[in-house]
């Protein structure tokens, strides 16, 4: 009996485009769904085009058991009243424990705010980073799949390259995803980049949001078969280890 699970990421806000229905706004938010199980990753700048958005992709964000925000800029956190005042249940938000306390009492609220200083599981199969950089502090989001590491970044302010590094920590790398924050580096230094992902094994990119439109050609160009095109609407599918088998609560609520 084949007891394969597959899981998918879909970019749900993103300032690039991609699929036509679906309004572009600077910002990013990317849902992962296996089963009954979701995981919303970063908001978007509004929570307007963030329920838009949800909507004609058919997701009803009562459906979405947890929410993580990568840093504080408002195009990762403008979007989340969406989906707190739609979640009647009180999804679980994960943020970093360097988020204003003002911020995590109001959403106290109307979630249950779990904060993160080091690297912590969120999900069966997906894990924060823990708190990584100096002036700007981020989270990054690590899926455990088939084919290696999926690492999920909101604008990778900590550095991209950095990031990485630190997952790698946790086993290969397959994907890197989202913002890599390279929209106003020069051709040098994204090869510079573009070199130093490959050598830590990165097998596929899929650059949006704050990446650049000269990194993402140029990561493009260097990734070949490896490059996928992604902005808002797009769907990633990949497989889960074998055996796992979705459920609809998150880690925290074995606490």
């Amino acid at each position: 009996m084949n007891t394969r699970q597959s899981l998918t990421a879909t970019i749900v806000y993103d300032n690039r485009p991609y699929d036509p229905q679906l309004t572009n706004a600077w910002g990013y938010s990317c849902l992962i769904e296996a089963g009954d199980w979701s995981l919303l990753f970063d908001t978007g700048g509004d929570a307007q085009t963030l329920r838009t958005n949800l909507t004609r992709l058919g997701i009803d964000p009562r459906s979405i058991g947890t929410v993580m925000l990568s840093h504080f800029h408002t195009d990762h956190t403008g979007g989340l009243q969406a989906v707190l005042s739609d979640n009647g249940h009180r999804p679980t938000l994960v943020v970093p424990q360097s988020f204003p306390y003002e911020f995590k009492q109001q959403a106290g609220e109307h979630a249950r705010v779990v904060e993160v200083s080091g690297a912590i599981d969120v999900g069966e199969h997906a894990l924060s980073t823990g708190e990584l950089g100096k002036s700007i502090i981020e989270q990054s989001l690590l899926l455990k799949t088939s084919d290696g590491l999926v690492v999920i970044t909101g604008c990778a302010h900590p550095g991209i390259v950095n990031i990485v590094a630190q997952a790698r920590q946790q086993g290969e790398i397959d994907l890197v995803m989202g913002g890599f924050h390279l929209k106003d580096a020069g051709a040098a230094e994204i090869d510079t980049v573009i070199e130093q992902l490959k050598q830590l094994g990165v097998k596929r990119v899929a650059p949006s949001h704050c990446t650049g439109d000269l990194a993402i050609r140029m990561f493009a160009a260097a990734f070949g078969a490896g490059f996928i095109a992604v902005g808002a609407g797009a769907r990633i599918g990949m497989w889960l280890p074998g055996g796992w088998q979705p459920r609809l609560t998150s880690m925290f609520d074995c606490e």
